[in-house]
């Protein structure tokens, strides 16, 4: 059936460049060297973008935020699960190219974790511009620098700091797991915080995140937007949400806080997670 395919697209590029080229033969000289140039000139304007989006890419490997989703929790997934988290982080990459000041990401937990099986058979994850890491997030940061993004943290996450590390849990499980990072981090003694969503808004319907999202807001504050604006532009508006009012705030922590429940927002299968 794939090889049925591949004959066919084969078939059709052959036809339209065909066509194209009786078109070309019917113009004029003048015509074909605008053409021509015209062929150039977006030929130039690519060639510039993909060597803008090398160097904002390389600007953020080397010295951006850091940002890190943990793989650990593998054995609370299902297999589709797994894929969606997969989904999410390619959303989240995608993302972080459109930046200009893009963040630097490392997936930490490979070495247990099936999402890099899955990866492996995908094209074009050998050519992101990431850190991977086989050991768990703890091997490679200190204590001192972590901060796990936890919708049961009493701590608000207010600033961005080049001197912290930010962990997102990377994992789907319908809310089965509730609590699961936080307890973790009291057990590794770690500090841990929320992102400041309350605060600005209402959840209606699910009152998660996707792990997407959750990178989707820290990318725009960090790029200079305000909590507000970051976190109101990234939550999908069909989860009924609406701007908080920032001196009238409920205070329910449960609520609006990211927490793991899965999500179809961004045609992500069954997604869900954020600051876990």
């Amino acid at each position: 059936m794939r090889q049925k395919e591949k004959e066919e697209k084969r078939e059709n590029k052959k036809k339209k460049q065909e066509q194209q080229q009786k078109i070309y033969n019917t113009l004029s000289e003048e015509e074909k060297l605008k053409l021509r140039e015209l062929s150039f000139q977006k030929k130039l304007a690519i060639i510039k973008e993909n060597e803008d989006l090398k160097k904002r890419l390389e600007e953020g490997y080397n010295s951006g935020l850091r940002i890190v989703f943990d793989c650990s929790f593998d054995y609370v997934m299902s297999q589709k699960q797994v894929g969606s988290v997969c989904n999410q982080l390619q959303y989240s990459y995608a993302f972080n190219k459109s930046l200009q000041n893009t963040l630097q990401i490392h997936i930490t937990s490979l070495g247990d974790a099936r999402v890099g099986k899955v990866f492996n058979e995908r094209q074009g994850w050998d050519q992101w511009k990431i850190y991977r890491h086989q050991n768990h997030f703890i091997d490679i940061f200190t204590k001192s620098e972590i901060v796990y993004l936890t919708p049961e943290s009493d701590c608000v996450l207010r600033e961005l700091s080049k001197d912290e590390v930010y962990i997102i849990g990377a994992f789907v499980d319908r809310n089965q797991h509730k609590g699961i990072t936080h307890q973790k981090c009291q057990e590794l003694g770690l500090r841990t915080a929320r992102l400041p969503l309350e605060e600005h808004i209402k959840l209606e319907a699910s009152k998660v995140l996707t792990i997407n999202h959750v990178f989707e807001i820290l990318g725009k504050v960090y790029n200079g937007q305000s909590w507000k604006d970051a976190v109101t532009s990234s939550v999908p508006m069909r989860k009924g949400v609406y701007q908080g009012d920032d001196n009238n705030n409920n205070n329910n922590n449960d609520d609006n806080s990211n927490t793991h429940e899965d999500d179809n927002s961004n045609d992500n299968e069954d997604t869900n997670s954020n600051e876990k």
